[in-house]
């Protein structure tokens, strides 16, 4: 019968090629998200009618190689969300960056959108208002 030593020896061979190919398996998937990345954001690039695209929440290796792709595509990318089962990318083109008051909503977890930018402006414009009669008096 073979030795202990033998048969720690074949366990330890087998446990390393199950690692290697476990290994092996992570980084086809990580090459392929990254392609499935790649192609979303070109035909971002091409449609003229959109100036951001949002991906779904995903874990921070996800995000960072959206950051990536997006960085080597000369687009702007944010990551947002409160907590990190939420957070997400948004990509914008660089010729339509977002505004200051979008990066502070979306900071906030809040979606940006038509409504949202109305009720700022409305906030701003009653903020200004009480300053102006403040001053007045």
């Amino acid at each position: 019968p073979p030795s202990k030593s033998e048969e720690e020896r074949k366990r330890l061979k087998k446990q390393k090629e199950e690692e290697e190919k476990l290994l092996k398996q992570h980084r086809a998937n990580v090459e392929k998200f990254k392609a499935k990345v790649e192609t979303k954001l070109i035909e971002f690039i091409k449609d003229g009618t959109r100036t951001n695209y949002g991906f779904q929440p995903c874990n921070k290796m996800y995000r960072s190689i959206i950051h990536e792709v997006a960085d080597s595509l000369s687009l702007l990318s944010y990551a947002f969300g409160i907590d990190e089962l939420n957070r997400y990318v948004h990509i914008y083109k660089r010729e339509h960056p977002p505004s200051e008051d979008e990066l502070i909503v979306r900071k906030r977890g809040e979606d940006w959108n038509e409504e949202t930018r109305k009720k700022l402006l409305d906030e701003k414009q009653r903020e200004a208002e009480l300053s102006n009669s403040n001053t007045k008096v």
